[in-house]
Protein backbone atom coordinates (compact mmCIF):
# COMPACT_ATOMS: atom_id res chain seq x y z
CA UNK A 1 0.00 0.00 0.00
CA UNK A 2 1.02 3.58 -0.59
CA UNK A 3 0.00 4.66 2.93
CA UNK A 4 0.29 2.48 6.00
CA UNK A 5 -1.16 2.71 9.49
CA UNK A 6 0.76 2.00 12.67
CA UNK A 7 -2.36 0.78 14.43
CA UNK A 8 -5.48 -1.29 13.77
CA UNK A 9 -8.13 0.48 11.71
CA UNK A 10 -11.38 0.28 13.64
CA UNK A 11 -14.50 -0.65 11.69
CA UNK A 12 -16.53 1.22 14.32
CA UNK A 13 -14.98 4.53 13.30
CA UNK A 14 -15.37 4.14 9.56
CA UNK A 15 -17.65 1.95 7.46
CA UNK A 16 -15.33 2.13 4.47
CA UNK A 17 -11.62 1.69 4.13
CA UNK A 18 -9.78 2.82 1.02
CA UNK A 19 -6.43 1.30 0.25
CA UNK A 20 -4.25 2.60 -2.57
CA UNK A 21 -1.55 0.37 -3.97
CA UNK A 22 1.49 1.31 -5.96
CA UNK A 23 2.65 -0.75 -8.90
CA UNK A 24 5.84 -2.66 -8.22
CA UNK A 25 8.25 -4.29 -10.64
CA UNK A 26 7.00 -7.55 -12.10
CA UNK A 27 8.93 -10.54 -10.80
CA UNK A 28 9.10 -12.02 -14.29
CA UNK A 29 11.02 -8.94 -15.45
CA UNK A 30 13.87 -9.58 -13.01
CA UNK A 31 14.29 -13.36 -13.44
CA UNK A 32 16.76 -13.11 -16.34
CA UNK A 33 18.63 -10.30 -14.56
CA UNK A 34 19.32 -12.79 -11.77
CA UNK A 35 20.01 -15.83 -13.96
CA UNK A 36 20.66 -14.85 -17.59
CA UNK A 37 20.79 -18.37 -19.04
CA UNK A 38 17.51 -19.65 -17.57
CA UNK A 39 14.80 -20.73 -20.05
CA UNK A 40 11.82 -18.59 -19.09
CA UNK A 41 8.21 -19.52 -19.82
CA UNK A 42 5.65 -16.81 -19.10
CA UNK A 43 1.92 -17.35 -18.67
CA UNK A 44 -0.51 -14.63 -19.75
CA UNK A 45 -4.29 -14.65 -19.27
CA UNK A 46 -6.03 -12.55 -21.91
CA UNK A 47 -9.59 -11.64 -22.79
CA UNK A 48 -10.42 -12.15 -26.48
CA UNK A 49 -6.96 -12.70 -27.91
CA UNK A 50 -6.40 -10.75 -31.13
CA UNK A 51 -3.54 -9.18 -33.12
CA UNK A 52 -3.48 -6.14 -30.81
CA UNK A 53 -3.08 -8.32 -27.69
CA UNK A 54 -0.41 -10.39 -29.44
CA UNK A 55 1.61 -7.24 -30.16
CA UNK A 56 1.31 -6.21 -26.48
CA UNK A 57 2.35 -9.71 -25.42
CA UNK A 58 5.40 -9.49 -27.71
CA UNK A 59 6.35 -6.25 -25.92
CA UNK A 60 5.89 -7.89 -22.51
CA UNK A 61 7.90 -10.87 -23.78
CA UNK A 62 10.71 -8.54 -24.82
CA UNK A 63 10.71 -6.74 -21.45
CA UNK A 64 10.90 -9.99 -19.49
CA UNK A 65 13.18 -11.73 -22.00
CA UNK A 66 10.82 -14.72 -21.85
CA UNK A 67 11.59 -17.52 -24.27
CA UNK A 68 7.98 -18.66 -24.58
CA UNK A 69 4.66 -17.12 -23.56
CA UNK A 70 1.65 -19.36 -22.96
CA UNK A 71 -1.39 -17.25 -23.83
CA UNK A 72 -4.63 -18.31 -22.20
CA UNK A 73 -7.77 -16.68 -23.69
CA UNK A 74 -10.11 -16.85 -20.70
CA UNK A 75 -13.02 -15.44 -22.73
CA UNK A 76 -13.45 -18.80 -24.49
CA UNK A 77 -15.86 -21.47 -23.29
CA UNK A 78 -14.15 -24.27 -21.41
CA UNK A 79 -11.00 -22.21 -20.78
CA UNK A 80 -9.60 -20.60 -17.67
CA UNK A 81 -10.90 -20.89 -14.15
CA UNK A 82 -13.50 -23.25 -12.67
CA UNK A 83 -13.14 -25.74 -15.55
CA UNK A 84 -10.94 -28.77 -16.06
CA UNK A 85 -10.05 -27.91 -19.67
CA UNK A 86 -7.82 -25.34 -21.30
CA UNK A 87 -6.66 -24.06 -24.66
CA UNK A 88 -3.34 -22.26 -25.16
CA UNK A 89 -1.42 -20.35 -27.80
CA UNK A 90 2.34 -20.65 -27.34
CA UNK A 91 4.35 -17.74 -28.71
CA UNK A 92 8.12 -18.09 -28.98
CA UNK A 93 10.87 -15.47 -29.33
CA UNK A 94 10.87 -15.85 -33.12
CA UNK A 95 7.19 -14.91 -33.28
CA UNK A 96 6.07 -18.45 -34.10
CA UNK A 97 2.74 -19.45 -32.62
CA UNK A 98 1.64 -22.97 -31.75
CA UNK A 99 -2.00 -23.56 -30.88
CA UNK A 100 -2.79 -26.22 -28.31
CA UNK A 101 -6.48 -27.07 -28.80
CA UNK A 102 -9.06 -27.47 -26.04
CA UNK A 103 -8.17 -30.47 -23.92
CA UNK A 104 -7.82 -31.45 -20.27
CA UNK A 105 -5.57 -29.11 -18.31
CA UNK A 106 -3.25 -32.03 -17.59
CA UNK A 107 -2.79 -32.84 -21.31
CA UNK A 108 -2.38 -29.16 -22.20
CA UNK A 109 0.29 -28.83 -19.50
CA UNK A 110 2.11 -31.89 -20.89
CA UNK A 111 2.06 -30.35 -24.37
CA UNK A 112 3.46 -27.07 -23.03
CA UNK A 113 6.20 -29.01 -21.26
CA UNK A 114 6.99 -31.10 -24.36
CA UNK A 115 7.21 -28.03 -26.61
CA UNK A 116 9.36 -26.27 -24.01
CA UNK A 117 11.69 -29.27 -23.75
CA UNK A 118 11.92 -29.53 -27.55
CA UNK A 119 12.81 -25.84 -27.73
CA UNK A 120 15.43 -26.15 -25.00
CA UNK A 121 16.85 -29.22 -26.75
CA UNK A 122 17.24 -27.30 -30.00
CA UNK A 123 19.20 -24.59 -28.16
CA UNK A 124 21.79 -27.02 -26.75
Amino acid sequence: PINTENKKISSRVSQTVKIKFEVTEKVINIVKKIQKDIFLVSFKAEWKTNNENIEQIKLIMSESEADIVAINDVSLDGVGFKVDTNQIILLNKNGNMTEIPLDSKQRVAKQILNITMDTIGSKI
